[in-house]
C-alpha cells in the first residue's frame, strides 16, 4: 500500500514483538540448523521423490540443484564500504550484517575486492548474494561515482539499483550453466537499454526492462534446455531458483519494487481465469524445458519508506514518483498466490516522519498479504535498520555494538529468515556433526561480534514491552529452542493506533523531561558528541 493513513474502516491488526531472550536469536540447537539446511533442499527432495513415484521403486539420489539467491538493499544514505571500511567506528547496517552473514559468492556493489564472499565451488555452485548501495551513495557498478544530493533527497537512481538486481538473475544463471558471468560494461550496457525513457514513460519502463531482460535471458536458451532437461552425469540438473530480499529504508522500498517488477516478467496466462506460471519464460516460448521456476522465499524489511521524487511535506504529492509509483503493494494472492512464501516488515514506533511516511505492506483494502506479518518496535527509523555507531546521541556507550537498539530487530530478522530456510551462517558450535567440515556454513568470530547484544538492552527491550504495551513475560527463561523462533503476538488494534499509543508515551516522557528538568541529569545528555558545536 501507500502510506499509513487513517482513512480505511476496517484494518487488521499488527502485530508485537515476542519477550527478547537474554541469549539472543541465533541457533545454538544443532537440529534447528539441520531443519534449515533440509529447507534449502526441498526442492532436491520431492524431485527424488517424483522419480521414486513415477519408477515405483527406490531410485539413486539424482544429480540436481536449486540456485539461492539473496539480494540486500540498504537505505538511503548507508553504504557498505563507508560504513565498515572507512569510518571511524565503523557502523554498518543491519542489512550489511545481514549480506556479511549470508552463505554465498557473488559481489558486493562498490566493495569488490573485500574479503565478504564465500568460494563458489566450496558453495557446491547453489549460494549467491549481492548487495546493492543505498541511494545517494556510490555505486560505480551502475556508473553512480559519488554521494549526491538528488539521490539522498529525492531517491535519484533507485531505478539502476532495483534493474541491477534483475540482472543478477541473469548473471547467476549464466554462471551456473556456462561458468561465464556479465562483466561491469556489460551490466551497464543493459542498464541503459532497461532504464525508463521519455518515449516510453506511459509504461513506465516496464517495455525496456522486459525486452533487455529476455534478450539476456534468450542468449542462455540452448544451456539452460539442457540443464532443465538431460544434464548428463558430470552435470546437476537445475530445478529452479529461489530468491531471499532484504531491504532497509528506501531499499526496502526497492525491494516492494523489485518482487513487484519480477511479477512482470512472468509468462502472461495462457488462457481465461488462468494464473501466470511463476517462472521465468522468453515470450511465446513453448518448451517447458526453457523456463526457470521462481519463487520469493523471504522478503524482509525495515521500516520502508519511499520518498521517491517529490516528499509527502508538499499537498497532494505522496512522494509515489517514478520506481515507486504502484510498486509498494506486494503482488495480488489472487493473481500470484505462493510467489512470495515469507514477508517480515519492522516498524519503527518512534520515527518524526514528516515528510518520510513510512509505507505498511497492508493492503489497500485494510488487509496484510498472505504470509506476511508487520511487527512494531521502539526507536527511530535507524534503531530497526541500524547505522548508529555505539555512543551515538550519547547512547549505547560501550566498546561493542551490544548495547545498539538496532541489534534486537538485527536478531528479529535473522530468526525470521532463518526459519524458512534462508542461507544464513550460524555460530560454529551449531553445525551438525554431518556439516561441521562446510566451514563456510560457521560465523567468523569478526561476524559474530556484529550480533553480540548485551543482556542489559533485552532487559530494557523487555520492560518497553511490559510497560507501554501491557505483555507479560514468560514464567521461565527462554530455552535456546524457544529463543531461536520468530514468534510475535498479534495486537488487539491496528497500525496506526498503534503507533499512536507509542507517541503518547514518547510525548509524556519529553514533557517530563522538560518539565522538572530531568533532561539535565540524564546520562545520554552528557554522553553525547559536541561534534556540531562552533569554536569559541
Amino acid at each position: 500500500m501507500s502510506e499509513v493513513t487513517y482513512e480505511m474502516t476496517q484494518k487488521d491488526n499488527v502485530w508485537l514483538p515476542a519477550a527478547f531472550p537474554a541469549q539472543g536469536r541465533l541457533p545454538t540447537q544443532r537440529y534447528l540448523v539441520r531443519q534449515n539446511c533440509l529447507r534449502q533442499v526441498s526442492d532436491e527432495k520431492a524431485y527424488h521423490q517424483e522419480l521414486c513415484l513415477a519408477a515405483n521403486r527406490r531410485v539413486e539420489l539424482p544429480c540436481c540443484k536449486t540456485l539461492h539467491v539473496s539480494l540486500f538493499f540498504d537505505g538511503t544514505g548507508n553504504n557498505l564500504y563507508n560504513d565498515l571500511y572507512q569510518a571511524v567506528p565503523n557502523h554498518p547496517t543491519n542489512i550489511v550484517r545481514l549480506f556479511q552473514a549470508t552463505i554465498g559468492a557473488g559481489y558486493a556493489g562498490g566493495a569488490s575486492g573485500k574479503p565478504l564472499l564465500d568460494d563458489v565451488e566450496s558453495t557446491g555452485g547453489k549460494y549467491f548474494k549481492y548487495y546493492i548501495p543505498g541511494v545517494g551513495t556510490p555505486f560505480p557498478e551502475i556508473n553512480d561515482l559519488d554521494y549526491s544530493t538528488s539521490g539522498l533527497a529525492f531517491a535519484n537512481r533507485g531505478e539502476d539499483r532495483i534493474n541491477w538486481a534483475l540482472l543478477r538473475l541473469i548473471d547467476v544463471l549464466g554462471f551456473s550453466l556456462t561458468q561465464k558471468q556479465m562483466t561491469n560494461s556489460e551490466s551497464q550496457k543493459s542498464l541503459e537499454a532497461m532504464s525508463t525513457t521519455w518515449h516510453t514513460l506511459d509504461l513506465g519502463g516496464m517495455h525496456n526492462r522486459y525486452g533487455e531482460f529476455y534478450k539476456q535471458f534468450a542468449r542462455l536458451k540452448r544451456e539452460l534446455k539442457i540443464a532443465r532437461s538431460q544434464p548428463g552425469r558430470s552435470k546437476s540438473k537445475l530445478l529452479g531458483m529461489k530468491l531471499y530480499v532484504y531491504g532497509f529504508s528506501r531499499g526496502a522500498a526497492e525491494a516492494r519494487t523489485f518482487v513487484n517488477w519480477l511479477t512482470e516478467l512472468l509468462p502472461p496466462p495462457t488462457g481465461d481465469n488462468q494464473k501466470p506460471s511463476q517462472c521465468l519464460q522468453a515470450k511465446n516460448e513453448t518448451d517447458p524445458d526453457c523456463n526457470l521456476p521462481i519463487s520469493v522465499e523471504f522478503l524482509g524489511l525495515f521500516d520502508t519508506v519511499a520518498s521517491v521524487g517529490i516528499s509527502h511535506v508538499v499537498p497532494v504529492v505522496e512522494g509515489h514518483m517514478g520506481w515507486a509509483d504502484g510498486t509498494q503493494e506486494l503482488p495480488s494472492e489472487a493473481t500470484y498466490g505462493g510467489l512470495v512464501k515469507r514477508c517480515v516488515h519492522l516498524v519503527s514506533t518512534h520515527e518524526q516522519r514528516l515528510s518520510f511516511p513510512m509505507d505498511s505492506i497492508r493492503r489497500s483494502d485494510g488487509t496484510y498479504p498472505t504470509g506476511s506479518t508487520e511487527v512494531i518496535y521502539p526507536g527511530v527509523h535507524s534503531d530497526l535498520g541500524g547505522g548508529y555507531p555505539p555512543g551515538e546521541q550519547g547512547k549505547a556507550i560501550g566498546e561493542t555494538d551490544g548495547l545498539l537498539l538496532s541489534q534486537i530487530a538485527l536478531h528479529e530478522m535473522y530468526a525470521a529468515a532463518f526459519e524458512v530456510g534462508a542461507p544464513l551462517k550460524v555460530p560454529k558450535n551449531a553445525l551438525p556433526r554431518e556439516l561441521s567440515k562446510d566451514i563456510w556454513r560457521s560465523m567468523p568470530l569478526d561476524l559474530g561480534s556484529e550480533f553480540f547484544i548485551s543482556t542489559t538492552l533485552s532487559e530494557r527491550f523487555n520492560a518497553w514491552r511490559q510497560v507501554t504495551l501491557g505483555l507479560a513475560m514468560p514464567q521461565q527463561p527462554l530455552s535456546d529452542e524457544e529463543a531461536a523462533c520468530f514468534e510475535p503476538v498479534r495486537a488487539s488494534v491496528a497500525l496506526e493506533q498503534a503507533m499512536e499509543n507509542q507517541m503518547n508515551w514518547l510525548t509524556a516522557w519529553r514533557i517530563n523531561r522538560y518539565a522538572n528538568g530531568m533532561l539535565l541529569g540524564m546520562p545520554f545528555f552528557h554522553e553525547a558528541p559536541n561534534r556540531d558545536a562552533k569554536k569559541a
